[in-house]
């Protein structure tokens, strides 16, 4: 590799004289906080528009990083010119700013060449910006870094994962820094914008592809006006999640949020920014729930009660919708549960329907399930109007499901049973009618899944628990 790869976006998305880019991203640099990183960096989530508007949130990851000690860093782009499903290099020994030249690692190129899904092409990065871009920030904070442009379209968690493995592997053991540089959404509203982007930097806490790429996907499914993406370097940004989950982060700290229309751009057609760090901490992630406020808890049940009173006044089930508060625009297992109050306090069951994995947002599942709930659990007939103010509704927030034994159930956990082509379960709160194992265990069977009470006690069964958020009426 003896070729130096010339700058394609000078000019366009960032100055093209020597001083006037160095002034620039001096000022960019010195008007960033400095944020102080929460444990081990091992990567970090740049925006790759002009730096107009986008170098203000970009300067807060570069900020952070000035200083530490990265012989390398592997830029993920987005491509922007020729698709590409794999992790596509390029094959130049530099890469040149009107700063200097950028060297490629070119051992680490080379353990990546010939891996599967890898591939190298000049022409796929000649005109792409979303890594240029990155190079002048680079030049000031970490100037004796050598680089590894890559670009990847991931089309879906499967290839994301595989790829972060490939990642993963080369990167081992390397003073490595892995950089992923995507916008948010692009051209809805900057009010829309402020619902979606939110969630998808949400999304991204977890470090999980698969969720993040569903997360992605159901917000497009919302249809919000003019959006032509949730984030433009989704298959990116999923490759960066899985290597780096596979190298040890634990933490997104997540450091700013804003729009194209905060940096002077048009209100009603933006693009979103973030900037977060992945970090590596060694302490517990903690729980796999949303940390749901109370106000959020309260939207939730409103939104529950609107849609079954709406159903009951009109017939009309409640259309899909995109919220204000940004966490109900994420996919989440939901149920919904109907008592009523009967006599001397006493309340009884009428309806208990839900999900247990992610296949609406939250707030449209909890619409959505409080109406089936309602009208459509096979063990009570539909509920009439003249009940309503006799109703409380219940909502439960689900976790990830998590394969498990028979020796795992205990009280406080939800548990979902398998087996003979049937599937049953039961929440949480069934424990407080059903205290004891045993009959915990045999009413799951008997009621949700048509099998003899002490079934679970023989063989073929596959066993799931989890936990959930579970908040009622007043």
């Amino acid at each position: 590799m003896t070729s130096v790869r010339a700058p394609a976006a000078a000019g366009r998305f960032y100055p093209d004289g020597t001083k006037e880019l160095s002034d620039e991203v001096d000022r960019l640099l010195s008007g960033a906080p400095r944020d102080v990183p929460d444990g081990e960096v091992l990567g970090a989530l740049v925006p790759h528009a002009g730096y107009p508007y986008s170098g203000p949130t970009a300067a807060r990851v570069y900020r952070a990083l000035r200083g530490l000690d990265f012989e390398t860093v592997v830029v993920l782009g987005a491509p922007h010119r020729e698709p590409s499903t794999g992790l596509c290099l390029d094959a130049c020994s530099s890469y040149r700013t009107p700063l200097g030249e950028v060297a490629v690692d070119t051992d680490l190129v080379e353990a990546l060449r010939g891996r599967p899904d890898v591939t190298v092409s000049h022409r796929a990065h000649a005109e792409e910006h979303s890594i240029e871009v990155q190079l002048p920030f680079l030049q000031k904070v970490l100037p004796s870094a050598k680089l590894v442009p890559i670009v990847t379209a991931a089309p879906d968690a499967a290839k994301a994962r595989a790829l972060g493995r490939i990642l993963a592997g080369a990167l081992k053991g390397r003073k490595a820094l892995l950089l992923v540089s995507s916008d948010l959404s692009h051209f809805p509203s900057q009010a829309d914008s402020r619902r979606v982007d939110p969630a998808c930097l949400e999304a991204c806490s977890g470090l999980d592809p698969e969720y993040f790429l569903l997360a992605s996907r159901a917000i497009m499914d919302l249809h919000v006006r003019n959006l032509q993406c949730a984030c433009c370097g989704e298959g990116a940004v999923a490759t960066a999640l899985a290597a780096l989950s596979e190298l040890g982060a634990d933490r997104f700290q997540n450091l700013e949020y804003r729009s194209s229309a905060d940096t002077g751009g048009e209100p009603e057609r933006v693009v979103g920014y973030g900037a977060a760090l992945f970090t590596r901490t060694g302490k517990p992630r903690g729980g796999d729930l949303f940390t749901l406020s109370p106000e959020d808890k309260a939207r939730l049940l409103a939104l529950a009660r609107g849609a079954l009173e709406t159903y009951l006044k009109t017939r009309r089930e409640p259309r899909a919708a995109v919220f204000d508060e940004p966490r109900l625009n994420l996919p989440c297992g939901v149920f919904v549960t109907w008592w009523l109050r009967g006599p001397g306090g006493r309340r009884s069951l009428r309806g208990c329907v839900g999900a247990t994995h992610a296949e609406k947002t939250l707030g449209n599942a909890a619409a959505h399930y409080a109406l089936v709930a309602a009208t459509e659990d096979p063990r009570f007939d539909g509920i009439r109007a003249d009940e309503l103010d006799r109703l409380v509704c219940e909502v439960s927030v689900l976790s990830p499901m998590s394969p498990s034994a028979f020796d795992d159930v205990r009280p406080g956990v939800g548990v979902m049973l398998s087996a003979e082509g049937r599937r049953g379960l039961f929440l949480p709160e069934v424990w407080e009618h059903l205290p004891g194992k045993d009959e915990f265990l045999g009413e799951l069977c008997s009621q949700k899944m048509g099998l003899p009470h002490d079934a679970w006690k023989g063989a073929g069964f596959e066993v799931f628990t989890f936990r959930t958020q579970s908040f009622e009426e007043d």
